[in-house]
């Protein structure tokens, strides 16, 4: 069979020899010197490359995609310092369109702390808002949103003045009605087209429900997915498991859909700005004088784990959990440790791991590290008094994880920006302020952890057979966008001067 696509002239090493790529049916077909015009058809379109390297796509381990998308509806509310003004910037807010409650994002954390719904009668009634903390890991709402609830949660929020925090605050977001189909749909559509055009051909989709996995599988079914999505559904939703299953009985067709269910995530703490986050000692910063028990940050037990595991394993996906202190991270290498698992059982996933003791380190091997460096530039203020000087060296490690675990990178969309160029620039140590110079990574490190195979930690390859999913580079690694992007042997982003090339 002729090939749907070939790629000439491109290399698949800096310096390499000049190859020419075919692809078929959404893979890999041939890498040879010369592909001759007699083994192509009129249908194949055929791309002169001029030199560029090829290489696997960039993969996102770790974004939000509803929650990104949902971000263009948002009532913006930076820079208000007071509760009138909050309201007074609602009233002037447009209704937001296809959802029966308003986002509200951007408060301050002075802002916040003072925010009671309760005692906001200036606030326009009829408004249904949400507001959520600085780190997103607490939420306001109003009267409106409260009544949204089912209950029994909604007399438990109602009986909380709207305020709740930390793993109820999730429950409540996860169980606000979801935005209509109409309106998130083409959100998220935009949200994985430019993210295309930054090079990232693969999402790894984290917690979302399973109200947005049917989104998307509706979009992929006509057509307008760009690039592929991996989604690992949140643990608590109340439909998972019929999800989980349906997933795990899809026959496999030897071509993955661009929309697949990839596991599950679970939340085992919170985070640093939250003082969330399960760490084995104190905080720094914290002059309570109360008691401090780190199993109370701790949001599952050992058995409540350990029971995700073995039903992932069961089902052939994979568990990523959601551990930002060193307690939530000894949580789960006391647990799984300890446990007999299949050898063709996936790696856990280990999310964020910004807080990890020196004791701690050898003990990550057989996980997958999954860490989003520019987290570092944004919480460093906050976190070094928080943790204290001696400390704070154990957050965000990249060299020392990578020494003993397979090291997967992401963005944490929308918490900080989906740029692979970004992310180069702080692993290398070529930001302000500069990572520690053993925790920096060499130039090949990066590129490691930017194409490694999220599910497996191994790397991923231009070889026959393989998904033809691929980005070519003429300007180097560090230009904003690449000169082609390919995902499922369709182009997706082409460079102009690449259009006037072959067919």
């Amino acid at each position: 069979m002729a090939p749907d696509l070939v790629l000439d002239h491109v290399r698949l090493a800096e310096g390499a020899t000049q190859v020419s790529i075919a692809i078929r049916a959404g893979r890999i077909a041939e890498v040879g010197p010369n592909i001759p015009a007699s083994r192509t058809s009129s249908r194949t379109r055929r791309l002169d490359l001029q030199g560029a390297v090829v290489e696997p796509n960039v993969a996102d381990a770790h974004i939000h995609l509803a929650g990104t998308a949902m971000l263009a509806d948002a009532i913006l509310v930076q820079g208000v310092e007071t509760r009138d003004a909050f309201c007074e910037r609602l009233r002037q807010s447009p209704s937001q369109l296809g959802s029966d409650w308003q986002w509200v994002v951007g408060a301050s954390r002075a802002l916040f702390a003072s925010l009671d719904p309760a005692a906001l009668p200036s606030c326009d009634e009829k408004r249904r808002w949400v507001a959520s903390a600085p780190d997103g890991h607490g939420l306001r709402l109003s009267p409106g949103a409260v009544a949204l609830l089912p209950d029994p949660l909604r007399q438990k929020v109602a009986t909380a003045g709207g305020r709740v925090e930390g793993a109820m605050a999730r429950d409540v977001w996860r169980r606000l009605p979801p935005p209509r189909r109409q309106r998130l749909g083409p959100l998220m559509v935009k949200t994985l087209r430019e993210l295309a055009e930054r090079g990232i051909g693969e999402v790894h989709a984290m917690g979302e429900s399973v109200a947005t996995l049917r989104v998307l599988r509706d979009l992929a079914r006509r057509g307008r997915v760009p690039i592929r999505v991996y989604v690992y559904l949140d643990a608590h939703d109340p439909e998972i498991e019929a999800a989980l299953s349906d997933a795990s009985r899809t026959p496999s067709t030897g071509r993955p859909p661009l929309v697949a269910v990839a596991g599950a995530k679970v939340w085992l703490d919170g985070t640093l700005g939250g003082k969330t986050a399960a760490m084995r000692a104190p905080y720094a910063d914290d002059a309570s004088g109360e008691p401090y028990d780190a199993k109370a940050r701790l949001q599952v037990t050992d058995d409540a784990l350990r029971g995700w595991v073995e039903r992932l394993d069961r089902l052939g996906l994979q568990l990523a959990v959601h551990a930002i202190g060193d307690a939530a991270v000894e949580q789960l290498l006391r647990v799984s440790s300890a446990m007999q698992r299949p050898a063709d059982a996936r790696p856990i996933r280990l999310e964020h791991a910004q807080t990890v003791g020196a004791d701690q380190l050898q003990r990550l091997s057989g996980l997958l590290c999954s860490i989003q460096p520019l987290h570092r530039l944004q919480d460093l203020a906050m976190a070094t008094p928080r943790l204290g000087n001696q400390r704070i060296s154990d957050g965000w490690r990249a060299a020392s994880l990578a020494k003993v675990c397979p090291l997967l990178v992401g963005s944490d969309l929308p918490i900080s920006a989906a740029d692979p160029t970004q992310w180069r620039a702080e692993l290398l140590g070529r930001t302000e302020p500069p990572r520690a110079e053993n925790e920096r990574l060499t130039q090949a490190e990066v590129a490691a952890a930017l194409l490694r195979d999220p599910f497996t930690g191994r790397l991923r390859r231009v070889a026959v057979g393989a998904n033809a999913d691929l980005m070519a580079h003429g300007r180097g690694q560090d230009a904003p966008s690449p000169d082609i992007l390919i995902v499922d042997g369709q182009v997706r982003i082409i460079a102009p001067r690449l259009l006037r090339t072959g067919r």
